[in-house]
């Protein structure tokens, strides 16, 4: 049981994100982009929504697996894979 006094580890390392420099665009270059924000914004938010779905499909077709009992133990699964990747056996 932990007291008030520990501190909690970090359960990973911090990493440093490195933003690219900004351009030095014209007036007339920053004006055109705003004008095709709403455009490329669309298109963005519809790519999100379609990973989405094929995440939640693909979800739901493991889960229908397991309903239908399509699965296998993990030692199972260690020697299939070991036999494909001709890796040594776990000893």
């Amino acid at each position: 049981m932990r007291t008030g006094d520990e501190q909690m580890k970090p359960l990973k390392k911090q990493v440093k994100v490195e933003r690219p420099k900004r351009e030095n665009v014209t007036r007339e270059e920053a004006l055109k982009r705003m004008k095709s924000f709403p455009k490329r914004r669309e298109k963005f938010i519809a790519a999100l929504k379609l990973e989405r779905a094929e995440t939640i499909e693909a979800i739901r077709d493991g889960l229908e697996s397991v309903r239908q009992g399509k699965t296998m133990s993990l030692d199972q699964f260690d020697r299939k894979m070991r036999k494909k990747m001709s890796a040594p056996s776990k000893q």
